[in-house]
Parts: C-alpha cells; structure tokens; sequence
C-alpha cells in the first residue's frame, strides 16, 4: 500500500512519470484488502474469546463448580476481553469505510460514493480507537 501511495504522490508531483490515477487505485486497493483482512482477523479473536467464555461455563457446569458468573475477577477480566475486541472492529469498520470509498469499490457496486460526513466520521472513530488501543498497550 505505502509503495503505491508514495507512486502515486511523486506522480502527481512529476517526479516519476507514471500514472498518478494507476498508482493511486492499485494503493487504495491494497489499503481495501488489508483492512479487510484485519476486519476478518479481529472477528476470528472475537469468536475464539466467546467460545472460551462458553466453553469456561460448560466445563464448570459439568464439574459441578461455581458457575463463572459467581467468579466476579474471572468474569470480569473475559467481558473486558471481549468488550476491547468489539471497540477494536468498530474502528476497523471506519477504516473499511475509508478504503471503500477511495478504492471506488463502493462505488462501483452501488452506483454512487459514500458521503463524506460518514466516511470522515469513520476515519476519526478509527482514529479514536487507535490511539485507545495505544493507551492500552502503554498501560501494560
């Protein structure tokens, strides 16, 4: 993505002679299947986290143990798992906002683009969500 946006940019700056429009789509359309493999990469954690928690009930349903509802930390610390992964897609669906709308993807498959007060509020969303997910790991 960065080599085809950096093409793109010296392209429209004639320092390279290549096609500016070219270089730009091939960029945006690795920027749209990237942040489409994050987006299926995030939700696989989200059903690995929520199988886990269901798993943990059933384990202590069949041993007869307290049930993890009773286990407030254990409880607590699978929620928060879970609640950070579901923040996390959501700042990945304001950046496939992004990328549909500048690859023309959305475009070319419902006949118009998406505004741009949607496609900015995504952006900053996901913005939001980054710098959160950064405090995050800061913080550890």
């Amino acid at each position: 993505f960065y080599l085809f946006d950096n093409l793109s940019l010296l392209s429209a700056l004639k320092v390279l002679p290549f096609s500016k429009s070219a270089t730009g789509l091939i960029g945006n359309m690795f920027y749209l299947s990237i942040t489409v493999c994050n987006l299926c990469k995030s939700l696989y954690q989200l059903y690995i986290l929520l199988e886990e928690k269901e798993q943990k009930e059933k384990n202590m349903i069949d041993n007869n143990e307290i049930s993890i509802k009773e286990r407030p930390k254990e409880k607590k610390e699978l929620n928060y798992k879970i609640v950070i992964e579901f923040v996390d897609i959501t700042g990945k669906i304001g950046d496939l906002l992004s990328a549909l709308n500048s690859s023309g993807v959305f475009q070319f498959v419902f006949g118009r683009k998406i505004k741009d007060g949607v496609v900015a509020f995504g952006g900053v969303w996901a913005g939001l969500v980054a710098i959160f997910q950064a405090l995050k790991n800061q913080q550890k």
